[in-house]
């Protein structure tokens, strides 16, 4: 049994060391453009739905959270939106948010909102999805996928 274990425990840090060093690869700064995409700041235009869930670290205790919204890109580097969020119990409701992104050729980038939070971003080269993680707000732990909202009528 206490093999078994190790090998799990063996398995489990090498599966850790493999994703560290590929978000490594992929947050050094380097377009990492290998599939030709050309990505600027214009590929993210219009209004992008969102959610994603985490923790956040209050001492030695993980709070949950959960928020959705929407944020609104201007295809030049500015992007303002609303959530609501759940901290824990404690409910927020159409919270105002802004702030600035850039993005490189490889499409990928960074968005910083105004109350100082950041993220790295990951954008499908046509600009539809886009995949974040929290980068800067060390007390709150988490990711998401944003998709772009089209005028879509499902059903009657």
């Amino acid at each position: 049994m206490k093999r078994i274990l190790s090998l799990v425990v063996v398995a489990l840090v090498m599966a850790a060391m493999v994703l560290v060093m590929a978000m490594t690869a992929l947050a050094d700064g380097k377009d990492n453009n290998d599939d030709g995409a050309n990505c600027s700041e214009a590929t993210l235009d219009g209004r992008y739905l969102f959610s994603f869930d985490g923790y956040e670290i209050k001492g030695d205790k993980k709070v949950p959270f959960a928020q959705a919204g929407y944020e609104v890109y201007d295809g030049n580097g500015h992007v303002k939106g609303v959530y609501s969020g759940n901290f824990g119990g404690e409910i927020i409701r159409n919270q105002p948010i802004s702030g600035t992104y850039t993005v490189k050729a490889g499409c990928t980038g960074t968005v910083r909102y105004t109350d100082g939070t950041q993220s790295d971003q990951f954008l499908s080269p046509d600009g539809t999805q886009v995949a974040f993680v929290l980068t800067k707000s060390p007390e709150f732990v988490g990711g998401g996928l944003e998709v772009q909202g089209k005028k879509m009528r499902v059903g009657d």
